[in-house]
Order: structure tokens, then sequence, then C-alpha cells
């Protein structure tokens, strides 16, 4: 379960706080609005998610076996499509892909790889008919041997909320401009404390 340490920092639109992953074996910065989806239901081990109902918004940390056959850029771009895959997305596009440089996501050495891919895809809530558009930014960091795994870091923002939605009725839509904001101190602040949890 992610801990909420007490420390909290302050921007100019949201407070933010550093939040304990996989039991202390991680760590990074979310805005004081995502609440632990583990305090209401259960969560995979391999996960640790953040929501926030009232932007219908999610971050989502996910630990998954490196598919070593994926190279460079389509590491990113497989994930994504899996990812369309498992939300049923009607409507799947890839905006861009980039390498991510060590003064961004500075914990860690040039032996491992970043990539960062930003796309949408068209989904719906709850198995309804209506589908929102959901901006999705993904960050995968390959550890190299002996731990191959792929660590997935998403952040869900919906562009296009359909008025048939059940989330019509309640998205906030002066989050917007935040995303890159909240997207850089995800990534910046994102540190892995413990390695041994590769090699349980």
């Amino acid at each position: 379960n992610i801990e909420a340490m007490a420390t909290t920092t302050s921007s100019t639109s949201t407070a933010a706080r550093t939040v304990e992953l996989y039991g202390g074996a991680m760590k990074t910065v979310v805005p004081s609005r995502f609440i632990d989806v583990s305090d209401w239901r259960q969560v995979p081990d391999t996960q640790e998610v953040y929501v926030d109902a009232d932007c219908d918004e999610s971050i989502i940390v996910e630990l998954l076996e490196a598919e070593l056959e994926q190279t460079g850029q389509d590491i990113p771009i497989y994930h994504f499509n899996d990812m369309a895959e498992a939300n049923a997305s009607a409507n799947t596009q890839v905006q861009n892909v980039k390498k991510i440089e060590g003064s961004m996501m500075p914990s860690f050495g040039s032996n491992v790889e970043i990539w960062a891919l930003q796309g949408t895809q068209n989904v719906s809530k709850f198995n309804e008919k209506a589908h929102n558009q959901i901006n999705i930014r993904l960050c995968v960091i390959r550890l190299p041997k002996p731990y191959d795994t792929d660590i997935l870091i998403s952040f869900n923002h919906p562009e296009f909320v359909s008025n048939d939605s059940s989330s019509a009725t309640n998205i906030r839509k002066d989050m917007t401009a935040d995303v890159p904001r909240v997207w850089e101190a995800l990534l910046s602040s994102f540190n892995v404390l413990d390695y041994s949890l590769f090699t349980e």
C-alpha cells in the first residue's frame, strides 16, 4: 500500500505530497487531491493507483516483466497499445514518443532506458455506450538485467467527456492547464529506493 508522508509542497494551483509505493520500495510526488484507490477497493499487487474523482484523472504505476523483443520507441508504443486493448478503446492515437534524458528523471543512471509517450484513447466508463476521449501520458522505465522489468507510469486525463457519460456531471474543467506540471513533478521525483523488489 501507499503510505502518504507528512511533508507537503505547494504549487501555484495544487498542493502535492510525497508518497511511498510498494511498501517504501519507491517514492514519487502526486497532487494532494489524488487519493489511494486501495483505501476502498483491492488493487493488484503489481499496481499502485491514485484517482481524483472530481476530474476523472488517474495516476497508475505498474510493474511488468520487460518484453525484451520490443526495443527503442516500440517499448512505449507496445505498452500503450496493450493498455488500449485492455481499455477496449474505440479509437487509439499515438501523438508523440520521445526518449527521456537523465535530467528529467535524475534518480536513474545512464544504463536505464526511459521512454515517454503521449496519446489518446476513446473509452467508455462502466461499459456505457458513450465514449470519452482520454489523454494518456505514459512513461516506461526499462530496468536492465538482472531485473528485466518495465516500470509503467501513466497519467490519464479526460480531454472530451460525452454528455451521455456518467462522468459528464462531475468533471472539473479547470484542471487541464495543470496536467503538464503534474506530469513533470511525477517523473522528476520518481525514485526506486529498494531494487530487491524486482528480484523477489
